[in-house]
């Protein structure tokens, strides 16, 4: 997510919703924590960055609305450690992308 803000951020992006089927995620991001919370420094750091000069909105999405995230965390597992960058959705994804902004167009969301 960090670097998924920073590349937003850099590439001019000034309004970006954030979606995470981590619920936990969500809460840590949107909620007070606790000041002996064991990850209190990385959350105020992309608290920081959220409340930067843009619009970022962080959203709960069940991952049955978001299958392309879903599916991009699976081939993830596979990928070595570190930052990829795609520029173009892996086959295994295009399948699903339609299907993903059909189910968004239903349910109202962007």
């Amino acid at each position: 997510m960090f670097e998924g803000l920073n590349m937003a951020w850099k590439s001019g992006y000034r309004k970006v919703i954030v979606e995470s089927n981590s619920l936990t995620t969500i809460q840590l991001l949107t909620k007070d924590i606790n000041s002996n919370h064991r990850l209190l420094n990385l959350v105020q750091n992309y608290k920081r960055m959220i409340v930067d000069d843009w619009i970022c909105e962080v959203v709960h999405v069940y991952r049955e609305v978001n299958m392309v995230a879903d599916g991009l965390a699976w081939l993830g597992h596979g990928m070595a450690i570190g930052l990829i960058v795609l520029g173009d959705p892996p086959l295994e994804i295009k399948s699903i992308l339609k299907v993903d902004a059909n189910a968004k167009l239903i349910l109202g969301t962007t």
